[in-house]
């Protein structure tokens, strides 16, 4: 068995998102966590908002402010 986290041929991926614009509504992402098949984490990550954030669903996402503030800069879709 593999003792390291390390990419296999079967990953999983979940991603958490916040909520931007007047009401909240619309979502944008905010953290991404990938596994190997073994359930061992391979990537995890907060991503920078590139948005306003009007509700981060705490509840729901476990994403609070703090975790916003380090995270990564992304654009996507260059």
């Amino acid at each position: 068995m593999y003792a390291i986290a390390s990419v296999t041929k079967v990953v999983g991926m979940d991603c958490e998102m916040v909520g931007v614009g007047d009401d909240g509504r619309d979502s944008i992402l905010a953290r991404v966590s990938i596994v190997n098949q073994y359930g061992r984490c391979i990537y995890d990550k907060f991503v920078k908002p590139t948005e306003r954030v009007t509700d981060y669903r705490t509840k729901v996402s476990g994403v609070r402010l703090p975790d916003l503030l380090n995270g990564v800069l992304t654009v996507l879709g260059l």
